[in-house]
């Protein structure tokens, strides 16, 4: 399992590379990429975490395109479960925690080295069973 898990990570780490390639080919005077170095330590990708609308998230955008954008972000435990409808198709991989992601009626356990693809405008929601779920996520909003 654990090969399983290390070729699902080279995987995403390879469409990330993918789309920071397609994103930093998008990046106009309006939108420019936010990650300053060619390289993110593991240690700075949950750095500098921002609050975001949807509650109990907090993340960091790494890179910018005019129709991509790429986050690391942490879910903590809510009491509610926090529902959100996204306008783009995200691709969500877990780095660590535990917890459950709920796309439209369908509900799944999520842990490290898990992978979801949220479709545009499918009603979602990611809940934190531990103390905080860790994910890259990328936005496609083609």
């Amino acid at each position: 399992m654990k090969a399983f898990h290390a070729a699902a990570f080279l995987a995403l780490v390879i469409a990330g590379v993918a789309l920071a390639s397609v994103a930093s080919r998008e990046t106009s005077e309006q939108a420019k990429s936010v990650a300053t170095e060619a390289v993110v330590r593991s240690a700075n990708l949950f750095g500098d975490l921002k609050v975001c609308e949807v509650p109990g998230v907090h993340e960091h955008l790494l890179a910018k395109g005019t129709k991509t954008l790429i986050y690391a972000g942490e879910f903590r435990p809510t009491r509610a479960t926090p529902w959100t409808t996204g306008t783009a198709r995200i691709f969500l991989y877990v780095i660590s925690g535990t917890g459950f992601i709920q796309i439209g009626n369908v509900s799944a356990k999520a842990g490290p080295g898990d992978f979801f693809i949220i479709p545009k405008g499918a009603r979602h929601a990611v809940s934190a069973t531990s103390a905080k779920l860790r994910a890259l996520y990328f936005e496609d909003r083609t």
